[in-house]
């Protein structure tokens, strides 16, 4: 999964690497006069790593992608011609950005990052680079013009501005996918009542292409996956975290009770995926609800062949009255945690019940009855900040199936 860092000057060597591939690279595609054959030079890169404006996109394996982002205005862009730029508030700029053409998604991961710094980002590129063009155009940079360098050399000019087309999507940061209402447990707090026999998710290509669409417009920061039972359709779960990924969205996270499968190789399999596809917040719920109906044995396999493969993982319990409440019900999810000792596994803070769904059927005895369907997650429809997709399609006052992603954003109204 790829990341962005601040590059240090021991990353040079590689860096400077990245840069010669990349000018080979725009040799062979037509493109042999942006960089010549000597840009960036080595002094430039070492002065913009002393500036701190030099960035490294990563994963595991090291540095595949390398851009300078810059928080001044850029004198280039005082003049612009055959265009003019949609919006003249603040702006960062990304220049000098290459990747080593070694995987898929440095330049939506960069941009993905620089999205998250203002309201506007600008870059620039040459006629003849096609191939940028087309990565910067498909990450919801709008053509502005043409600007020239000190030089005199005028490049294409782009601009990806956050709009709020909608005043009540404004500040949307996350986009969240129930992924089916099939689940595997019979738990008395689900706050969707009992468990349906069900086959309808959510199809992986429909949320591929609301993903990007959303993340070309919107300064995403997290994507979600849960249920129901989320892993009965890893295919979907996976497809959803490999596009977040690669649209340079920094937090993929799966919630799943661990309970997905008997077959421990099947188990193997989707840990093994998740880790492909990007994952790198996966919530295990394990408490005295859970437990009651699901065995600790699979799940417990589960999380460390997640483990196994580099998958962040923790535990998210379910508390009742509160954290610290001494009833019976948590002082079980306690004795559930401790069952996960020999993974050190980091236990999150968990979510506290509130009254909706199996929890006021079988656990009334625990609520207030003046509070009786409160829910303390409940968005104020006035200023939606997650997207939260249905298994059918079902996202604010519109379906997927039936409309473009952005045409029922545009539309919503609450």
């Amino acid at each position: 999964m790829l990341s962005v860092r601040k590059a240090t000057i021991e990353d040079i060597d590689t860096i400077m690497d990245i840069y010669a591939s990349a000018r080979e690279f725009m040799k062979k595609t037509g493109n042999p006069d942006q960089w010549g054959s000597s840009y960036p030079p080595r002094a430039l890169i070492e002065e913009d790593i002393r500036g701190g404006i030099c960035r490294a996109v990563c994963d595991e394996s090291g540095i595949h992608g390398v851009f300078a982002l810059l928080e001044e205005a850029d004198p280039s862009y005082e003049y612009i011609e055959n265009g003019a730029w949609p919006d003249d508030g603040p702006y960062v700029t990304i220049h000098r950005i290459a990747g080593d053409g070694k995987v898929r998604g440095v330049f939506a991961c960069a941009a993905g990052y620089c999205k998250q710094y203002a309201r506007n980002v600008r870059i620039d590129t040459h006629a003849r680079n096609v191939v940028m063009q087309r990565h910067i155009e498909s990450n919801g940079f709008e053509k502005c013009g043409t600007v020239y360098l000190a030089n005199g050399s005028p490049r294409i000019a782009y601009q990806w501005t956050a709009e709020p087309e909608n005043e009540y999507v404004k500040n949307l940061y996350r986009i969240e996918f129930v992924v089916t209402l099939a689940c595997t447990g019979k738990c008395k707090h689900c706050q969707n009542g009992d468990p349906v026999r069900t086959s309808e998710h959510i199809a992986p290509r429909d949320a591929e292409r609301a993903i990007r669409s959303v993340c070309a417009h919107y300064p995403i920061r997290s994507v979600l996956t849960f249920g129901g039972e989320s892993l009965l359709y890893p295919e979907t779960v996976c497809a959803v975290h490999k596009t977040a990924s690669e649209c340079g969205v920094p937090v993929r996270q799966v919630i799943t009770n661990g309970f997905f499968s008997s077959d421990r190789a099947r188990m193997e399999s989707v840990a093994k995926a998740l880790c492909e596809s990007g994952v790198n917040d996966l919530r295990i719920s394990a408490d005295a609800f859970h437990q009651e109906t699901i065995p600790l044995g699979p799940v417990m396999y589960f999380a460390g062949c997640a483990v196994k493969y580099g998958v962040p993982v923790s535990l998210q319990p379910s508390w009742l009255v509160s954290r610290e409440d001494e009833n019976p019900y948590n002082l079980r999810t306690k004795e559930v945690l401790q069952a996960f000792a020999s993974l050190h596994l980091p236990v999150c803070p968990g979510d506290v019940i509130f009254p909706c769904g199996n929890a006021l059927k079988y656990l009334n005895e625990y609520f207030d009855p003046e509070k009786a369907g409160y829910s303390p997650y409940e968005e104020d429809p006035a200023d939606v900040r997650s997207l939260s997709f249905l298994p059918n399609g079902d996202v604010l006052n519109g379906n997927v199936h039936n409309a473009d992603i952005l045409d029922i954003i545009k539309d919503y109204r609450p």
